[in-house]
């Protein structure tokens, strides 16, 4: 496996899902890891495992259970950390201590958006999802807090921004949910269109703020 590691990034990306098993031997895995995309193209990096756990089950019953395992093991990692996050906004809120609670509320859509991404790698490959205990948000909230995510990130992708929230298989009326949290930023479509991420929006310019 030396000549793996070699042109490996053998690092742990914090938000990932696992998509390839590369090489097993008897002390490491090599495996791949989907995280993220930029400009319209998805990033992968390789990341060395040395469990033992992994590496038998490897041996026993192949890649696939491997990748069942790890991207489990993320999405349980991922959703007892939200749980434990929404507690604290509301220990916050009941302090009074608002902004407080905002910021971790806003900090969440990040980890709201690669449980998506583990939800869609398991449906995509015809696997149960695992069980997810933490509440689910309405639809309105969840596109606001990914409005939110691309909207303070001035260098956002505007290819990822427009698949995600102009997806129309996901939200009913994506322009309605846009439209919504865009005034909710008191953001006029003029200024939300010199945002990198959301130059896309009203080609024909006829939106009315």
């Amino acid at each position: 496996m030396d000549n793996y590691f070699k042109n490996s990034d053998a690092s742990d990306a914090k938000y990932k899902v696992y998509t390839k098993v590369i090489f097993c031997d008897d002390n490491e895995l090599l495996v791949e890891q989907y995280i993220g995309n930029h400009e319209g193209e998805e990033r992968h990096i390789t990341a060395l495992i040395s469990d033992n756990e992994y590496i038998d089950l490897y041996k026993q019953e192949g890649a696939e259970a491997v990748l069942i395992n790890l991207n489990k093991a993320e999405f349980i990692k991922l959703s007892k950390y939200i749980e434990r996050q929404e507690k604290t906004i509301n220990i916050y809120k009941d302090k009074g201590k608002t902004t407080e609670a905002k910021s971790i509320f806003h900090s969440l859509s990040v980890s709201g958006i690669w449980i998506q991404r583990l939800t869609d790698w398991f449906v995509d490959n015809g696997f149960d999802v695992p069980i997810n205990k933490v509440k689910k948000l309405p639809k309105y909230k969840e596109y606001e807090n990914l409005f939110d995510k691309f909207y303070n990130d001035k260098n956002a992708d505007p290819i990822e921004v427009k698949s995600v929230l102009n997806d129309k298989s996901r939200w009913s009326n994506p322009s309605s949910y846009l439209a919504v949290s865009r005034r909710n930023h008191n953001v006029t479509v003029a200024e939300l269109k010199k945002h990198r991420g959301f130059g896309w929006i009203d080609p024909k310019s006829t939106a009315i703020d």
